[in-house]
């Protein structure tokens, strides 16, 4: 019992904590607190009795601690690093409604009325997550580098468009989602003093976006991150498919990808401590995403007109035998010489 107390209580936690430290991520409350001491004062819009319940919480799960008096407090250094990483909440929460009622979820009678993901909170997440961990090695793959054009398939929030403006990586911008409420933060974030267009579309339907999008002849850059597993239904061959007519209508054009990997549920287990994965893959299974396995993806890589320049790997799982597999990866594609 004592073996598995840990893991009981984190398991019952993650039911309280999660939604709790999302809802206040989104707010701009972890922010604010994480910035200098605080009181319930220093926020004037709430009900003073639950966020000093809130506090108490926190305070007695160590994330934040009393500063100078009982009504004052300070992020603890726990607290500080969570609070960095609140995207991951965010994410986690915003497939709440597929657990409102499980029972529903599972049932044969309700196959037809299947929960949504909040969108507005994954995008949300996702931008504040992948900006350090996933944008940062992306970009120093480019570094020295411009291009005639750069376009994000998949632009959530604006998150990396706004990146790479900043890193001046070329002069015009395009952003591509399936989602108006991406489509509306990512607007609201990006610098409009700058060339760009948004075009509200499935990232996957090429000849449906590039209409808006006519730059064919020129050596562009497209970013998709974390888009491709949204369309593969679990096939190499669709995401094949789409490189393919990519590199068609865009020739000259280079890409940098970002995506998951369905990893062995025997090796999850025994690093269910240290990865979130589990729950990711879950979600994503739930949603009708296809991850695809790293041998799927090895086989797309074999067949596509693309060369991976760069590969860089995260989160690695400890495999039997001694060898790892990426949680997730980024490729720097390049496209292929032409064989004569």
């Amino acid at each position: 019992m004592r073996q598995t107390r840990p893991e009981l209580i984190a398991l019952m936690r993650g039911q309280v904590a999660c939604p709790l430290l999302a809802n206040l991520a989104e707010l701009g409350w972890l922010d604010e607190m994480s910035k200098r001491p605080f009181t319930v004062a220093t926020f004037p819009s709430a009900r003073a009795d639950m966020l000093r319940a809130v506090f108490r919480y926190l305070a007695a799960i160590g994330l934040i601690e009393q500063w100078e008096s009982s009504d004052s407090y300070r992020v603890s250094d726990l607290g500080l690093s969570i609070f960095r990483r609140y995207g991951s909440f965010c994410i986690l929460n915003s497939y709440h409604q597929f657990f409102q009622d499980v029972r529903s979820l599972l049932s044969v009678e309700n196959a037809k009325s299947t929960p949504v993901v909040d969108r507005g909170r994954n995008v949300f997440g996702s931008g504040q997550l992948h900006s350090k961990k996933f944008f940062l090695p992306a970009l120093s793959m480019l570094t020295n580098r411009a291009f005639p054009f750069v376009v994000d398939l998949g632009c959530g929030n604006g998150q990396f468009l706004q990146e790479v403006i900043m890193a001046k990586l070329s002069t015009k911008f395009g952003g591509v989602d399936i989602s108006a409420v991406a489509l509306k933060a990512a607007a609201e974030k990006i610098n409009t003093s700058v060339p760009f267009r948004m075009v509200e579309a499935d990232a996957s339907a090429v000849k449906v976006w590039s209409r808006n999008l006519r730059w064919y002849d020129e050596a562009g850059l497209f970013s998709l991150w974390f888009v491709l597993h949204e369309f593969s239904k679990g096939s190499p061959d669709v995401v094949q498919r789409f490189f393919i007519e990519l590199n068609n209508r865009y020739p000259l054009a280079e890409l940098i990808v970002g995506d998951l990997v369905r990893l062995p549920e025997r090796e999850l287990a025994i690093n269910r401590t240290e990865s979130i994965m589990p729950e990711f893959l879950f979600f994503h299974d739930l949603s009708g995403q296809g991850v695809l396995t790293w041998s799927q993806w090895q086989k797309v890589r074999g067949t596509i007109p693309f060369e991976v320049a760069v590969e860089h790997h995260l989160d690695n799982i400890l495999m039997q035998g001694g060898t790892t597999l990426p949680s997730s990866f980024i490729w720097h594609l390049k496209p292929a010489q032409k064989r004569h």
